[in-house]
Protein backbone atom coordinates (compact mmCIF):
# COMPACT_ATOMS: atom_id res chain seq x y z
CA UNK A 1 0.00 0.00 0.00
CA UNK A 2 1.05 3.68 -0.96
CA UNK A 3 -0.98 5.93 0.27
CA UNK A 4 0.25 7.60 3.53
CA UNK A 5 -2.35 10.21 4.12
CA UNK A 6 -1.63 9.95 7.72
CA UNK A 7 1.73 9.94 9.76
CA UNK A 8 3.42 6.10 8.84
CA UNK A 9 4.41 6.47 12.82
CA UNK A 10 0.54 7.06 14.10
CA UNK A 11 -0.09 3.96 11.64
CA UNK A 12 1.99 1.22 12.96
CA UNK A 13 4.11 0.89 15.94
CA UNK A 14 8.23 1.56 14.50
CA UNK A 15 9.24 -1.49 16.64
CA UNK A 16 6.57 -3.64 15.52
CA UNK A 17 7.59 -6.48 12.83
CA UNK A 18 6.13 -8.88 9.95
CA UNK A 19 4.80 -12.03 10.85
CA UNK A 20 7.94 -13.94 10.11
CA UNK A 21 9.53 -11.47 12.61
CA UNK A 22 12.77 -11.00 10.14
CA UNK A 23 11.80 -7.18 9.86
CA UNK A 24 10.32 -3.92 11.12
CA UNK A 25 7.36 -3.08 9.19
CA UNK A 26 7.80 0.67 8.75
CA UNK A 27 10.83 -0.68 6.77
CA UNK A 28 8.83 -3.25 4.78
CA UNK A 29 6.25 -0.72 3.80
CA UNK A 30 8.77 2.59 3.17
CA UNK A 31 11.08 -0.10 1.03
CA UNK A 32 7.86 -0.79 -0.92
CA UNK A 33 6.80 2.78 -1.42
CA UNK A 34 10.69 3.54 -2.41
CA UNK A 35 10.19 0.24 -5.35
CA UNK A 36 6.61 1.57 -6.64
CA UNK A 37 7.66 5.14 -6.90
CA UNK A 38 11.45 4.07 -8.88
CA UNK A 39 9.59 1.86 -10.70
CA UNK A 40 7.12 4.98 -11.80
CA UNK A 41 10.30 6.63 -12.81
CA UNK A 42 9.25 9.06 -10.08
CA UNK A 43 12.62 8.39 -7.96
CA UNK A 44 15.99 7.14 -9.00
CA UNK A 45 18.64 5.82 -6.86
CA UNK A 46 21.79 7.94 -5.54
CA UNK A 47 25.49 5.65 -5.98
CA UNK A 48 25.85 6.00 -2.04
CA UNK A 49 23.29 2.87 -1.38
CA UNK A 50 19.98 3.62 0.54
CA UNK A 51 20.12 7.27 -1.02
CA UNK A 52 17.75 8.29 -3.52
CA UNK A 53 16.95 11.19 -5.25
CA UNK A 54 13.54 12.90 -7.38
CA UNK A 55 13.58 12.57 -10.83
CA UNK A 56 11.87 15.70 -12.86
CA UNK A 57 8.86 13.57 -13.40
CA UNK A 58 8.80 13.42 -9.87
CA UNK A 59 9.27 16.77 -9.32
CA UNK A 60 5.82 17.44 -11.75
CA UNK A 61 4.20 15.31 -9.57
CA UNK A 62 4.59 17.16 -6.27
CA UNK A 63 3.73 20.17 -8.43
CA UNK A 64 -0.05 18.97 -7.71
CA UNK A 65 -0.90 18.83 -4.38
CA UNK A 66 -2.29 15.58 -4.05
CA UNK A 67 -3.33 14.35 -1.22
CA UNK A 68 -1.81 10.69 -1.98
CA UNK A 69 -0.06 8.40 -4.02
CA UNK A 70 -1.45 5.44 -4.99
CA UNK A 71 -0.80 2.34 -7.16
CA UNK A 72 -3.80 3.82 -9.22
CA UNK A 73 -2.07 7.26 -9.81
CA UNK A 74 0.85 5.38 -10.60
CA UNK A 75 -0.91 3.10 -13.52
CA UNK A 76 -0.91 6.57 -15.36
CA UNK A 77 3.07 5.28 -16.01
CA UNK A 78 3.96 2.85 -18.96
CA UNK A 79 7.08 1.82 -16.39
CA UNK A 80 5.18 1.18 -13.68
CA UNK A 81 2.36 -0.85 -15.72
CA UNK A 82 5.39 -2.67 -17.39
CA UNK A 83 6.20 -3.78 -13.75
CA UNK A 84 3.43 -4.60 -12.32
CA UNK A 85 2.60 -6.96 -15.25
CA UNK A 86 6.02 -8.14 -15.06
CA UNK A 87 4.84 -9.65 -11.79
CA UNK A 88 2.42 -11.43 -13.14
Amino acid sequence: MLTLSKPLIYLMRVKERLPSGKQRTIYNRVMWAITHLKKACLLESREKRGSYAITDEGRKVLTQNLSEVNVKFLTKYVSYRDFVHSEE
